[in-house]
């Protein structure tokens, strides 16, 4: 915004973007460091700049802290960097690895990826 933290919010944060206002939650969710931490979809009202220096923030911040986090996601971008990965379909789950052995072993993953690289 341009006058950085004295700028004046509306009420709801409505004078935000969507990718604003995901930002607050998320330094919310953070400023008491918790044990847990569960996101869902935590980069989709973002552009992919953006959303690359978030989840390097996210993984350095939880490692570093030492939190417990689940991350749902759709985007295999959001998910790179962890350490397990569960892949799930109709409700089941197909596979669990990192990033590599998923996209060497699961069909689910694999097809996915192909689709987001795309």
């Amino acid at each position: 915004m341009k006058n950085k933290e004295y700028s004046i919010l509306e009420g709801n944060g409505s004078n935000l973007s969507g990718g604003q206002k995901q930002r607050i939650a998320l330094s919310r969710a953070f400023i008491n460091k918790p044990k847990i931490l569960i996101l869902d979809d935590v980069t989709s009202s973002v552009d992919v700049n953006t959303e690359e220096k978030i989840l390097k923030n996210i993984y350095e911040f939880v490692k570093e802290n030492n939190i417990t986090t689940i991350i749902s996601a759709q985007k295999i971008s959001s998910l790179k960097l962890c350490d397990r990965i569960i892949v799930m379909k109709n409700g089941k789950i197909e596979a669990i690895g990192n990033h590599e052995e998923l996209s060497n072993k699961s069909k689910v993953y694999k097809e996915i990826l192909d689709l987001q690289i795309m």
